[in-house]
């Protein structure tokens, strides 16, 4: 989804969704300085976020598995050669292509770490980008997933924070407005409230 003004999306829709407020360059501007004053991890498990290449999820093998993807490398060239030249083959002394420096192809990441900017309070009718630096942090989605599971996020009516508004928290996400889950389809958002986090007012 290609990412616009406020203004601009407000021109080509009567209601926009909570995710639909995310994809603003407003909110982008703020999630990044937010993130990067956090210095790019979680505040609360201190994980880094996963690297994404071409859409999918990848990390830097592990040792054992960049041995392992030489060894298959090996068994491919000793496969493809002819068979008066496999008894000279020494796997003490491998062909020159493994003796050399070779691009390690990255690991595709089965359980990404996605870093979200969680807002400690609610205010009715802020924007998420109309909130003061301190309201809000930066969590891992599975630290932001728990904190809403665990943790009653006060909504207060208005900026005064002197009245709290009773809302019915949506069960599906319990109140996040993410499902880790399906992180690769529209970031993930929950489609039980579309990412506004609660279902109704009380």
């Amino acid at each position: 989804m290609k990412v616009k003004k406020y203004n601009d999306l407000l021109n080509e829709k009567d209601f926009l969704t909570y995710s639909e407020k995310l994809n603003t360059f407003e909110w982008r501007n703020k999630r990044n300085f937010i993130v990067h004053r956090d210095n790019f991890i979680c505040t609360n498990c201190k994980s880094e976020p996963t690297k994404f290449e071409y859409g999918k999820p990848v990390r830097q093998k592990t040792e054992k598995e960049i041995q392992e993807y030489k060894d298959s490398l090996g068994k491919l060239w000793f496969a493809s050669v002819k068979e008066e030249y496999k008894e000279e083959y020494d796997p003490e002394n491998p062909p020159w292509f493994l003796q050399k420096e070779i691009r390690i192809p990255l690991h595709e990441e089965e359980n990404p770490v996605i870093l979200h900017v969680h807002h400690k309070y609610y205010i009715l009718n802020n924007l998420p980008w109309e909130y003061p630096n301190e309201a809000l942090i930066t969590l891992c989605h599975k630290c932001h997933q728990d904190l809403h599971s665990e943790n009653e996020i006060n909504v207060f009516r208005d900026s005064t924070k002197t009245t709290k508004a009773k809302i019915l928290i949506c069960e599906r996400c319990n109140g996040s407005g993410y499902l880790p889950e399906f992180h690769y389809y529209q970031n993930g958002v929950c489609f039980g409230c579309n990412g506004e986090k609660y279902q109704e007012l009380k």
